[in-house]
This record gives structure tokens, sequence and C-alpha cells, in this order.
């Protein structure tokens, strides 16, 4: 359950082109400096980078994956996304199994 300063972060929100990734790495750049989420270790092999090193505007590798936690409610979020063959991702909390 997220908590008043993530609340509006948690949603899954398809992500379906190259603009809409922009947008989404923009959202995140902008909660990671107003300190709401931070970056956490991703157990994807994709994830290859720090999220600070991301273009915002591309090239980007072939494959996005990034973990985050809400620094009041540690809440865990995902950047998802497949731009080799374009068939999308998603930002998403992560919700225990």
């Amino acid at each position: 359950m997220s908590c008043d300063r993530c609340r509006d972060l948690d949603l899954e929100w398809l992500i379906r082109s190259p603009g809409e990734l922009e947008k989404a790495i923009r959202v995140v750049r902008a909660n990671l400096a107003d300190r709401t989420i931070f970056e956490v270790p991703s157990l994807s092999p994709f994830s290859l980078m720090p999220f600070e090193e991301l273009n915002d505007d591309g090239p980007w590798p072939d494959v996005v994956v990034h973990r985050f936690r809400c620094s009041t409610c540690h809440v865990e979020f995902e950047l998802f996304a497949e731009t080799y063959h374009g068939s999308g991702g998603s930002w998403s909390p992560v919700r225990p199994d």
C-alpha cells in the first residue's frame, strides 16, 4: 500500500511508444530528484546500468529494467521496456506474491 508521498506513482502505466518511455523516464527522474523514490538494485540480468546513466530521449539499451523504492513507505516500483523490437513495457508497483 502506498503512502501520500508516492500515491501518484502507485499505478500501472503501459508504455507503448518511445514518447511514452521518454515521459516515464522524466517522471522517474523528477521523483528521484525530490527524493520521493530511490533506485534499488534490480535482480534482472538486463539491468546493465544505473538509471542516472539512462538518456531521457535515447538511445536506450535493448531492454530497460530499473527498480525503485519509496523513501517513506518502501513500496517498490519497476520501470520495464523492451526497446529493441518496440514491444513496449510498463511502469508498475511491485506487489508481493
